[in-house]
Formats: C-alpha cells, structure tokens, sequence
C-alpha cells in the first residue's frame, strides 16, 4: 500500500502519542476534519491543514508530511558545529523541546486553558528566536575577528 499524506498524519498523531481529537485540538480545527482524513472520507487535507499541522509542530519536515520524503523530524540545525563553542544555544532547542512536550500533554491530558497555553508556547518560540539570533551575531562577530586576525598577519607578519 502507498503511503499516502494521509497514512503520515495518522503516523504524526502516534509519534506526538494523542489521539485524532487532541492532535485536531493543538492545531486549531474541528475533530471531525481529522477523522475525515483518517478515516479516507476525504482524499487529502486542505491546505489549511497541512499549514497548521507544521506550524503547531515545527519540528515536523514539510517535505515529508507533503511527499513522504526524508526524515519524519528535521533537526533544529543541520551543522550542530556552529554550537561547538555556543553550547548555551544548544541547551534552548533542547529545553524548547521538553517544554513543548509538556504543554502538548496539557493540552490533551488536563485540558489547561489553550490561550495561556499559546501564549507560553509563543513566548518560548520568542526566547529560541532571540536565542538564534544572538547565536548568529556572535557567530558573525568571530567571523570578522577573524578576517581583522588574517589582515593583520598578512600586512604586518605578525603571528596572532
């Protein structure tokens, strides 16, 4: 049988471990257009689905939720080096991570308020954002360290 983008959403709601009611929940629709999916009473989602599927779950891969290519999860960054000397970063995505698994299972298992639950999980978003950014400043500035470093052993044969 060919996986279709319908097998891969039932797949989705089994690795974030709810059910087709709390997945819908998380993403913003009715129930009853996950069931629909699931349950192949309609050919494929909508747009709108598979858009709010990947923002509720942006560790989620695109490309494979649309074309069952890659890896079910994409990693925060492909070249973990550029934490090798900013491991504090490192530690967000992971934190991120845990605390986006304990709101989905506030979500589904205590039914906290889905306002308050959103505006944490924004703010959270916010800080790893901030958090990038800083990483990429600072990853810049050693970039231009080292340019000054080069210039100047160059001009001046000096070993820095």
């Amino acid at each position: 049988m060919e996986n279709v983008i319908n097998d891969r959403i039932i797949q989705l709601i089994d690795l974030f471990d709810m059910n087709p009611n709390s997945f819908a929940e998380t993403i913003g629709v009715k129930g009853t257009v996950i069931f629909n999916i699931i349950k192949g009473r309609r050919n494929k989602p909508s747009y709108d689905v598979l858009e709010k599927i990947l923002s509720s779950f942006e560790e989620v891969s695109a490309k494979w939720l649309v074309k069952g290519q890659g890896a079910v999860l994409v990693k925060t960054y492909e070249k973990e080096s550029l934490f090798l000397n900013l491991p504090e970063v490192t530690g967000h995505y992971k934190r991120k991570e845990q605390v986006m698994n304990i709101i989905r299972k506030l979500e589904t298992d205590y039914k906290i308020n889905k306002h308050t639950l959103r505006s944490l999980k924004n703010e959270i978003q916010n800080m790893v954002t901030d958090s990038v950014e800083y990483r990429d400043k600072v990853i810049q500035l050693q970039d231009n360290q080292d340019k000054v470093r080069n210039i100047l052993r160059n001009r001046m044969n000096i070993n820095i």
